[in-house]
């Protein structure tokens, strides 16, 4: 469901990692670790105006539907 692909993050520019974005700001960064907390408070948002749903209503909800 969260691929993770092309995420803007936030980036220190102190930070060891990537050497392209060393000194930015911010870094697209790509990993299904990356759309964990996007995906976790989409979910927390749902349960909260929907609080008998079940992880099992939750996540084909947020699989099916949009808002454009």
């Amino acid at each position: 469901m969260a691929s993770g692909s092309s995420i803007w993050v936030a980036w220190t520019p102190d930070s060891e990692g990537d050497p392209s974005v060393k000194g930015q700001n911010s870094a697209l960064v790509s990993g299904t670790g990356m759309a964990a907390p996007h995906i976790a408070a989409v979910a927390a948002l749902i349960k909260q105006k929907h609080p008998r749903w079940s992880p099992a209503a939750i996540t084909p909800a947020m699989m099916t539907t949009a808002n454009i």
